[in-house]
């Protein structure tokens, strides 16, 4: 194996072995369960320990061979040994967040108080298995069950001293593919290591504490980092920043100002600068540069942040500065007058290059862990050397004919426009189904309808709209890229991607249907004249539970792009196209959820929608709030939520109440409706029965009931439209209010808010 000095490089390298060994692993199945334990995991502490911390019995000892079996931690030291490195230090997760207090912090299982036990790991089962259950196996699936414990922790907490309660999710050591490129994945390893060594009486290796070591120092370091974006310590939106580390004491400047693209630079900067004055200091190699790209995970991020978030870095396709920030690239940063403006760019034009390239990498995903990842130093490095190129440049810092703290004025339209980050799929469609006729005679068609749909990543969701209010399905669904293996460029005509789609009934009249589609898109000819996005495959009839003789029924559909109109299910941006100066918005507000049948404590009230909005440049077109909640089961009439309201255009209409649960009758109340689309609010449940969801968009959920304190409806959201002029290359975000969750406590739940939406038309 290699061991070259950058650490960077090294780093990669040692990824590229643990995902190796790690997609190798024999993970057992459904576990067999004995006194409550997991036999069948046998095996699999003894191998972590084997291929992670320490290996007794490689077959092939030399690190310098390519096919070496030593632990990665072996591997690892021997690197810093070679290079003349300090030490690592031992971590024992238990100061994944050192601000928080210690009981917010992971504890230490009770376990390993007395590791002696593991010598009698054996007597936990006895028989057959007791034979094969061997102490550093036990050792090993302990330790191994509390790092994933340190992976998922979270947890809501103040900082020491006081300061923000917030809900700290995340850290840098989520993703298990990219944690060795943090320092405490080593110092966990180190560990590890030292139980091991207590467990058969060798010597306990110390880090020497007469300097700082990599965790350490950024332990102190990092909260000198996060502060500067996040008011974690309450002392204010625009903190003060403590130069312990030689940085300057800053003012943060609200977000997309010439302030803070100035202050981004500078302060980053000088974080860098005394991460590398401590390095040289040790004796250690400083920080490379490095773009975005390599061992990038942001594929899971749809799931914790959205869609925002998942984009730049799906199906292998990594955010690339060469796609998306091209003028970064030009070797004089010719389109950029100031600092402000280079700083401005990485925050505001085409993906917002800088906190994509934070999150499309998991390991520095988490501002608040960020730091202890070798690769938060060197995607900084990279920022800071252009930072220092357009100085040596003798550029001036900011225009000073515009106010400091506004946003630069139209920055972004000097800059290549990037690749639009929502897929192929997205858009809407004129959707038509065929029944598979042979006869040429007979009539083939089956179903007409518009198809809007937001590809967002890898993820689909939309809705089938027949043009009859009683008739509308909601599409969700996912590209399937798996058949796709290409070694070189592929022909034209290659399939690149499967759309695997699901229609459901989204109306009382369609409660119940299931269709099912699979399908991609047409290819483009090369030579091809007035071709038009569309695409084909098939459909099946999976539920039809008011005819079953068409269950099962399968056909041909075929999509063809129409122009002039988007529909925004999730967060997203519209980027106003050439020559349009007037775009038509029409925005819903989601629903609330309907309460929950129960009186007293053992009830919970649906909880209010949110709030859906359009911006431009920060500030609000129109907006629409979502309903509120409705009151859970009590001994008296319940309440239901009042209606959303919209803000904004030429047309504002607020979204009918919930209905008021009936203690007499024994009757929940009906979600609310908001405007437009027909009857959105979720129906009255019968008896026995959960509320039922509100249809999209924006329809409130209905109450449950099972006796006499039924539960009210939640109200429906609000809604507003108007025309709005804008200008070529304008950039609207979208921000979708997800619709209130029924309430969940007593004895039937309440149903979901159904979430807003925004119709863009020009």
């Amino acid at each position: 194996m290699e061991f070259p000095q950058d650490p960077l490089a090294f780093i990669d390298l040692m990824v590229d072995e643990h995902k190796r060994r790690w997609k190798g692993r024999r993970f057992a199945g459904e576990a067999l369960k004995y006194m409550r334990e997991a036999v069948d995991q046998q095996g699999q502490g003894e191998e972590f320990m084997r291929l992670y911390v320490h290996n007794d019995d490689a077959r092939r000892p030399d690190p310098a061979d390519e096919s070496t079996d030593l632990a990665m931690l072996q591997l690892y030291e021997h690197w810093r040994k070679l290079h003349g490195l300090r030490p690592i230090e031992v971590w024992d997760g238990t100061t994944l967040r050192p601000w928080l207090p210690p009981e917010s912090n992971p504890q230490l299982p009770a376990v390993f108080g007395d590791i002696d036990q593991f010598n009698d790991a054996f007597t936990r089962f006895p028989g057959e298995y007791g034979a094969h259950w061997r102490r550093l196996d036990a050792l090993g699936n302990a330790i191994e069950t509390y790092f994933r414990e340190i992976q998922r922790h979270h947890v809501w907490s103040r900082p020491i001293g006081g300061g923000a309660l917030r809900l700290y999710r995340f850290n840098c050591l989520n993703n298990i593919e990219v944690a060795p490129y943090t320092v405490l994945f080593w110092g966990f390893l180190k560990w590890a290591d030292n139980v091991r060594r207590q467990l058969f009486d060798l010597p306990i290796e110390k880090y020497p504490h007469d300097e700082w070591s990599d965790i350490s120092f950024m332990h102190r370091f990092n909260q000198h980092h996060f502060p500067w974006h996040d008011d974690v310590f309450g002392k204010g939106r625009c903190t003060r920043i403590d130069d312990q580390f030689g940085t300057r004491r800053q003012y943060k400047y609200p977000m997309m100002s010439q302030g803070y693209g100035v202050e981004f630079l500078q302060f980053h900067g000088d974080l860098i600068r005394a991460y590398n004055d401590w390095l040289e200091r040790m004796g250690m190699p400083t920080a490379s540069a490095w773009r975005s790209g390599r061992n990038h995970c942001a594929y899971i991020l749809k799931y914790a942040f959205g869609w925002h978030y998942s984009r730049g870095g799906t199906n292998g396709h990594p955010l690339t500065a060469e796609t998306y920030a091209p003028d970064l690239l030009d070797e004089d940063l010719s389109k950029f007058r100031t600092v402000a403006e280079l700083g401005s760019h990485f925050e505001r034009c085409g993906v917002q290059f800088h906190g994509m390239g934070h999150v499309e990498n998991c390991d520095i995903r988490d501002v608040y862990t960020n730091n202890y990842s070798i690769r938060f130093f060197a995607w900084h490095t990279w920022i800071d050397n252009l930072f220092r190129k357009i100085l040596e440049q003798g550029k001036p810092l900011y225009d000073t004919s515009t106010p400091l703290d506004q946003p630069i004025p139209g920055l972004c339209a000097r800059f290549q426009e990037v690749p639009d980050p929502e897929g192929q799929f997205t858009g809407c469609w004129t959707y038509r189904s065929f029944h598979n006729e042979p006869d040429p005679n007979a009539d083939p068609k089956w179903f007409v309808a518009e198809l809007n749909l937001q590809q967002i990543a890898g993820e689909i969701v939309g809705e089938l709209d027949s043009g009859y209010p009683e008739y509308r399905y909601a599409v969700s669904g996912s590209l399937n890229g798996d058949h796709v293996n290409y070694q070189t460029t592929p022909e034209w005509w290659d399939d690149r991607e499967i759309a695997v789609l699901r229609a459901i009934g989204d109306t009382k009249e369609t409660r119940g249907h299931v269709y099912e589609y699979v399908g991609h898109f047409a290819p483009e000819w090369p030579q091809g004249k007035d071709q038009v996005d569309a695409f084909t495959g098939t459909v099946s009839r999976v539920r039809r539970p008011d005819d079953p003789t068409k269950d099962g029924k399968v056909g041909s559909f075929i999509t063809v792009r129409k122009t002039n109109k988007r529909v925004f299910f999730r967060d997203g941006e519209f980027r106003v196209p050439p020559g349009v100066t007037q775009v038509n918005i029409s925005i819903w507000g989601p629903g609330g959820g309907g309460g929950s049948d129960g009186p007293g404590v053992g009830g919970a009230n649906g909880a209010d929608g949110g709030e859906t909005k359009v911006e431009r440049a920060g500030a609000a077109l129109c907006s629409a709030t979502g309903g509120k909640g409705g009151q859970h089961g009590v001994n008296q009439p319940t309440t239901g939520g009042a209606g959303g309201i919209g803000t904004g255009g030429d047309t504002q209409h607020a979204g009918k109440a919930g209905e008021d649960g009936d203690t007499v009758s024994g009757e929940s109340g009906k979600g609310g409706d908001t405007y437009g689309p027909g009857d959105s609010g979720g129906e009255r449940a019968g008896k026995h029965e959960s509320g039922r969801n509100g249809f999209g968009p924006g329809g409130g959920g209905s109450g449950g009931q099972e006796a006499h304190t039924p539960g009210a409806g939640g109200g429906g959201g609000g809604y507003a439209e108007g025309a709005f002029s804008v200008a070529e290359g304008d950039v609207l975000s979208i921000f979708m209010g997800r619709g209130g969750r029924g309430g969940r406590g007593g004895h039937r739940d309440g149903g979901d808010g159904a979430d807003g939406r925004v119709v863009i038309t020009w």
